[in-house]
């Protein structure tokens, strides 16, 4: 949510912004009938509900990039209000001649647009919000071998396992690091076996290393082939 000072800010400059605008319709020397009356009072509301289209926008977002996901909410209220202002305006000089239902119809309609369109806006972003942490839950497996691998190859340094831990983690780095229910099976497999590895290294069982990661490449590879095989079958 916006900053408390900062809202303050945003709800002084909104005032400021009715106040000026009614200073300037009122200080006109136009024809204060209903469709005057109509177009002032719909342009009032596209301005004082600007605090409800941010609050829609902004309301729980507490990261950043949530935030950054509810500016399409914001700028369609923005277009909004300025439209409705400049239609006002119009409609205020041809109050005179224009039918009270004419601008009543287009005003409704730009409203129900707007209201439509931050919807819209907010189900896309809840949508993607979703993918991406589903993304981010579904390569945790893999993040955490590529993680643990590192660490071992980094220990490894002038020792016979140095080169065997190197391949072994550019093949996790070049493996598809999203995961299924078919593949968790295998991937829990390598998680042991890379635990293994670490325990072997700390007790200075080289040829063991060797022999684990050689199991960890083997699994890795059919892990891999069954990754394939499933985007090939969707």
């Amino acid at each position: 949510m916006i900053q408390f000072d900062n809202r303050k800010k945003a709800i002084m400059a909104l005032m400021i912004l009715a106040v000026m605008y009614t200073v300037v319709v009122f200080a006109l020397p136009l024809e204060k009938n209903s469709v005057f009356v109509i177009s002032y009072l719909f342009a009032l509301l596209a301005v004082v509900g600007q605090t409800a289209v941010w609050h829609f926008g902004w309301h729980g977002k507490e990261s950043i990039q949530s935030k950054f996901y509810g500016y399409p909410v914001i700028a369609i209220g923005m277009v909004y209000m300025l439209v409705q202002l400049g239609g006002s305006l119009l409609f205020m000089l041809l109050a005179r001649w224009v039918p009270l239902w004419i601008p009543s119809v287009l005003y409704v309609l730009l409203l129900g647009v707007m209201l439509i369109g931050c919807i819209a806006a907010d189900i896309a972003r809840t949508e993607i919000e979703r993918v991406e942490k589903e993304q981010a839950r579904d390569t945790q497996c893999m993040r955490k071998l590529r993680a643990m691998c590192t660490a071992l190859y980094q220990n490894s340094m002038g020792s016979e396992t140095e080169g065997v831990l190197d391949g072994l983690c550019r093949a996790l780095q070049y493996s598809d690091p999203v995961s299924t229910e078919e593949l968790k099976p295998e991937e829990e497999e390598m998680l042991l076996l890379m635990n293994q590895m670490a325990e072997k290294q700390e007790q200075g069982q080289y040829g063991q290393v060797l022999v684990l990661a050689d199991r960890m490449k083997k699994k890795l590879q059919y892990r891999n082939q069954m990754c394939r095989a499933g985007k090939e079958s969707m």
